[in-house]
């Protein structure tokens, strides 16, 4: 039993996921307006879309966009000498969830999804996430996900100029 159905049965919540299109736009808005200081505006959320590799899905529970995931799939280098050499990035751009459907398990399925993300099949996988040093709830939250501090990045946030934590959690020790 995959980890995702495994989470989804102890929490009680069953959603779903589908790829964002343009009609969730107004309920997406509400819940970055709820979850950031300076949330996207659609026209970034429509550039982000549109680049190669990036992928923007929204978490369905009840007919109802509930929670929003923007990830970038980063394939390896074409020169693994192997393919057991092989591997891709997971980067989380953005996770969001509507704060009436928080503390219920919709963010941990957001993440544990991640896990069936890769560039290849049979691939090593790396998820990772850039998050702020003032974010404590952020952290507490990833870190309740498996995740870990791997790195320190000076400086990192263009408004403010804090400090960033790269956090990450090779996908295939959650497997």
């Amino acid at each position: 039993m995959s980890m995702q159905a495994t989470h989804a049965e102890s929490t009680g919540i069953n959603g779903s996921f589908r790829r964002m299109k343009f009609s969730d736009m107004s309920r997406v808005a509400y819940i970055e307006g709820l979850s950031f200081n300076e949330p996207w505006t659609v026209g970034e959320y429509m550039d982000f879309m549109s680049s190669e590799g990036s992928v923007a899905q929204v978490y369905i529970c009840d007919s109802l966009v509930v929670g929003t995931v923007c990830y970038t799939l980063i394939p390896s280098s074409p020169m693994a000498i192997s393919r057991s050499d092989r591997g891709s990035l997971v980067q989380l751009v953005s996770i969001a969830v509507d704060p009436d459907w928080r503390r219920q398990g919709v963010g941990r399925q957001i993440v544990d999804r991640l896990a069936d993300k890769s560039c290849y099949p049979g691939e090593k996988k790396l998820v990772f996430i850039e998050v702020r040093e003032s974010s404590l709830q952020s952290q507490v939250f990833f870190r309740e996900c498996g995740m870990l501090a791997t790195g320190t990045l000076p400086s990192y946030c263009e408004d403010t100029g804090e400090d960033a934590y790269v956090m990450t959690i090779p996908l295939e020790e959650r497997q």
